[in-house]
């Protein structure tokens, strides 16, 4: 299930979610959960302009919290925002890999996204993207989370499901699509 503190997004700009066609997976070693990386944000403006930057964060044992509601643009990926959910994993890929529970929480997290996004959903990680970061020699989520193990997983277990149905699962699953 997914934590709502979809609150934390207040006041990020809407899009259609008819926009987003990919996934963007981060490291964030500044903070413990959700609320923690969003008071990192808005006390470094200098990287978001003091807005969350993730709509999903995965904290270290799992647990799954949702920073604001999809129809949101997290700004965690500058080229990637308009058409990216932006999920962030807590620790640094560099340095160690994710903890069990939090590459199955990863794994969850991506295949619920991709079966609504569509069969041309696109998981990538934040320097994959072209034009995502503005730092040339930033390497995030780092190699010790493996993107091309979590597409493959992905792929293998992906199951698309009509949009309205793909949305419902969503929703069942505890995701919030819009927030005013």
């Amino acid at each position: 299930m997914v934590t709502d503190l979809t609150e934390l997004g207040q006041g990020l700009p809407p899009r259609a979610l008819s926009m987003i066609t990919h996934i963007i997976v981060h490291r964030i070693e500044d903070g413990e959960d959700a609320r923690a990386v969003a008071q990192f944000f808005k006390s470094n403006p200098q990287w978001t302009g003091g807005g969350m930057g993730y709509a999903i964060v995965i904290k270290r044992d799992g647990t799954i919290e949702q920073a604001c509601a999809l129809n949101r643009r997290a700004p965690g990926a500058r080229a990637a925002n308009g058409c990216g959910i932006q999920v962030a994993c807590v620790g640094d890929f560099r340095k160690h890999e994710p903890t069990v529970s939090q590459w199955g929480a990863l794994c969850d997290v991506c295949e619920d996204l991709a079966t609504f996004i569509g069969p041309n959903a696109k998981i990538m990680g934040h320097t994959e993207f072209p034009g995502a970061s503005a730092d040339p020699n930033k390497v995030c989520p780092g190699p010790l989370l493996d993107m091309n193990a979590l597409r493959d997983l992905v792929e293998d277990t992906k199951v698309y499901w009509p949009k309205t149905l793909a949305r419902t699962r969503c929703e069942a699953l505890g995701y919030v699509f819009e927030r005013k």
